[in-house]
């Protein structure tokens, strides 16, 4: 069974030369060659992959597709709760702005 790194080398080479890709991520082709032999090969540098070439790994590696929805996940939730915690702060901002009125800044023209 081919590991992370030769999944990758193996669609990067059907669409793009090493050199070029290497430039487009800013790292050498050795860096390339390195990652090629990774059966380990982090989630993040496939993702950055992914990103640069416009394909989608998930067929190939579906423990990425698990792991991009564990990650949606969280994010979604991380982003109601600051988004319930400015609400709630802004309320509160305008009640003591209404509370006390002549707390408010002047803005002179």
């Amino acid at each position: 069974m081919e590991h992370r790194g030769q999944i990758i080398e193996k669609i990067i080479r059907t669409r793009i030369s090493i050199s070029e890709f290497s430039r487009h991520l800013n790292v050498s082709r050795r860096t390339i060659y390195n990652w090629f032999k990774k059966p380990d090969l982090s989630f993040a540098i496939i993702e950055e992959i992914a990103l640069v070439l416009d394909y989608d790994f998930s067929e190939e590696l579906p423990e990425l597709s698990a792991k991009k929805n564990t990650d949606s996940k969280s994010s979604r939730v991380n982003a109601l709760f600051w988004k319930q915690k400015y609400t709630d702060l802004l309320e509160l901002h305008h009640a003591f702005l209404r509370d006390h009125p002549n707390s408010a800044p002047h803005t002179r023209i």
